[in-house]
C-alpha cells in the first residue's frame, strides 16, 4: 500500500507510532512497536523557486526534523528539443537519479561524506545558470529518513546459542516532492 487496488492517501495527522500486529493464515503473528522517531516524515515544503540575478534557480525548503539527508535532481531541455539535461545537487559527478529512493542510513551517511547527498541541516541549493534552455525543467527531491529493523526473537548475545528467527520487519522512511523550475508571478502563472 499504496497500490493499484488501494491508493487511499494517508490522512493528515495520521501516525505510525505505537504497537502493531500483523496476522495471516500462513505467517506467524508479527508484533512490533514503532517509536515516534520512525513516524511518518513531514512533507517536503518548498519556498517559491526564485531566479538569482545571475539566472540560477534558488531552491529552498523547510527543514524536516527527522531527515538524515537530502538530494535534488532536475531534468529539462538542453540546446535543442533532442537534448535532455540531467542535473543533481551532488557536489561531485554522479548519476543521482538512481538514488531517488529509499537508502539505508549508513549509505546516506557515506553519500554525505562523499558530497553526493546534502547534510540534514541543509535547506537550499541552486540549479546553475543556463543549463536548461527552456522554463519548466522538473525538479525531483527526496528527504531520506531513518530505518527501523525488528527481528524476533532478537539475536542472542552468545554466538554459540541456537537462533531461530521467526520474523523480521523493516520500516523505511522518506519524504519526496516534485516541482517545476520556473518562477511564478503572484497570480500563479510562470514568468
Amino acid at each position: 500500500w499504496p497500490n493499484r487496488e488501494n491508493s487511499t492517501a494517508v490522512p493528515a495527522g495520521a501516525s505510525l507510532a505505537g504497537d502493531h500486529v500483523v496476522t495471516g493464515n500462513y505467517s506467524p503473528e508479527i508484533r512490533f512497536a514503532v517509536a515516534e522517531r520512525y513516524d511518518f516524515m513531514a512533507p517536503v515544503d518548498f519556498d517559491s523557486v526564485r531566479k538569482t540575478p545571475a539566472g540560477a534557480y534558488q531552491v529552498k525548503w523547510q527543514g524536516i526534523p527527522t531527515a538524515i539527508g537530502y538530494l535534488a535532481t532536475a531534468v529539462g531541455q538542453g540546446e535543442s528539443q533532442n537534448d535532455m539535461v540531467m542535473w543533481s545537487s551532488s557536489e561531485v559527478q554522479e548519476m543521482a537519479q538512481a538514488l531517488m529512493d529509499y537508502l539505508p542510513p549508513a549509505e546516506v551517511q557515506r553519500l554525505i561524506k562523499d558530497r553526493i547527498v546534502m547534510a540534514p541541516q541543509t535547506t537550499e541549493c541552486a540549479v546553475p545558470t543556463g543549463i536548461f534552455k527552456n522554463e519548466g525543467a522538473m525538479l525531483n527531491f527526496i528527504a531520506y529518513g531513518d530505518e527501523l529493523n525488528v527481528v524476533h526473537p532478537p539475536r542472542p548475545k552468545d554466538p554459540k546459542q541456537t537462533w531461530e528467527q521467526q520474523y523480521a520487519v523493516k520500516l523505511r522512511l522518506k519524504s519526496t516532492a516534485m516541482t517545476m523550475l520556473s518562477e511564478k508571478d503572484p497570480g500563479g502563472r510562470a514568468r
